[in-house]
């Protein structure tokens, strides 16, 4: 009797090692299994990477016309002989891929100059009343300005060229001068301009395929949806065959009377 009391706690001893193993090789086996649902989430999302997200015009936001916001731009009206004269400056309610846009826009040197400029021919043209004349006169007038300087605060960039005046550097394609006349007013991002100079013919998208000579510098290109853009090809690279994005970076959504003063 004493042996065999003597022999259990040593059985036992041999159940608990055996209970003992047991659970080890479960835990060994849950551990691989977790770590190869870890590898393989991994090696997943690794594989098969995220859909790019596409560019989009941010919120809206005001800026001033011009850096200098108490800048005033004078214009005599087309009234007694050209006597009188408009005192006026905005604000521009926009929209745009990057902020920092605006700004880089107003910093330019031609920016100003080409502001002004057109800001004259749109009011020299007008008599007081066409102005001045009641809320309906007034937001005519605030609507012909947007869709004079909307062009030059937000031009066509051809390709991804940081200025818009400039040639595209792989195809030496570039804006004609009448580019801010275009019609075509699409995203940058939405748009893409196919160019086969051997072949000498650009296109927008799916529409006209418009043929060159190679001398233009003004070459008017329709688009599928009936706007136009012009382009200059008298430097394109002869042997370039590409696509590359064209359109606008921001628009202007609304002009903002800042002052408005006739005298």
């Amino acid at each position: 009797m004493a042996e065999e009391e003597k022999q259990e706690p040593e059985e036992q001893a041999e159940g608990e090692a055996v209970e003992s193993k047991g659970k080890g090789k479960v835990f060994k086996i849950a551990g691989a299994l977790v770590g190869l649902l870890v590898l393989a989430y991994v090696a997943a999302t690794m594989a098969v990477p995220g859909k790019p997200k596409h560019p989009r015009f941010g919120a809206p936001f005001t800026v001033p016309m011009m850096l200098d916001d108490e800048a005033k731009i004078p214009v005599n009206l087309d009234e007694n002989n050209k006597t009188r004269f408009l005192q006026m400056n905005f604000n521009l309610f926009v929209r745009c891929y990057d902020d920092g846009y605006v700004n880089e826009r107003q910093v330019d040197p031609n920016y100003e100059p080409f502001l002004r400029s057109r800001l004259i021919a749109v009011a020299t043209s007008k008599k007081i009343d066409e102005v001045l004349g009641g809320p309906a006169a007034q937001a005519a007038f605030l609507e012909e300005v947007r869709e004079h300087i909307d062009p030059i605060l937000f031009p066509v960039h051809v390709g991804d060229t940081k200025n818009p005046l400039a040639a595209h550097e792989e195809s030496g394609l570039m804006p004609g001068s009448m580019m801010d006349r275009a019609s075509f007013r699409g995203k940058f991002h939405d748009h893409t301009l196919k160019v086969d100079a051997p072949k000498k013919t650009l296109q927008v998208n799916d529409g006209p395929v418009v043929e060159f000579t190679g001398e233009e510098s003004n070459l008017a290109v329709p688009t599928a949806t009936g706007g136009v853009l012009y382009l200059d090809v008298s430097d394109l690279d002869p042997e370039f065959i590409g696509e590359m994005h064209i359109g606008v970076h921001g628009r202007i959504n609304q002009v903002l009377a800042d002052e408005l003063i006739a005298q």
